[in-house]
């Protein structure tokens, strides 16, 4: 498991994501900003450019005295959390004897360093 991400049916601007960090889970509670982009943007956790779904911006308070001031981290991520299965897809073969099974797991290592990425962000503040 990458994360797990939820949308709340209750209340669709809050979602929650859970994301191992240094052997823990960490969970994050993110808000969908009201902000839509002129184009179309790439999911900033899992790259897909051939994306199925749509991407909207959350925004995650920082942890401690930084988050008690209103500091916040923002990220483009898919709307319903699809980026696991996103990675997981085979890619195109670019070229003659290009190794789709290679770049698929550079995807998935890619999406688990870019979720940590921005764990460490709300957590640490940086």
């Amino acid at each position: 498991l990458d994360y797990l991400g939820i949308r709340d049916s209750k209340l669709p601007k809050l979602a929650s994501v859970v994301i191992e960090l240094d052997d823990e889970p960490v969970g994050i509670l993110l808000r969908q900003t009201d902000a839509r982009p002129l184009s179309r943007p790439q999911c900033s956790w899992c790259n897909d450019v051939q994306l199925p779904n749509d991407v909207v911006m959350f925004a995650a308070k920082r942890a401690g005295d930084a988050g008690r001031r209103g500091d916040t981290v923002g990220i483009l991520v898919c709307e319903n959390f699809e980026c696991s299965v996103n990675v997981r897809k085979l890619p195109p073969s670019a070229y003659l004897g290009f190794d789709r099974e290679a770049a698929r797991d550079r995807r998935i290592e890619a999406l688990r360093a870019n979720v940590t990425e921005f764990a460490r962000s709300v957590r640490d503040g940086a």
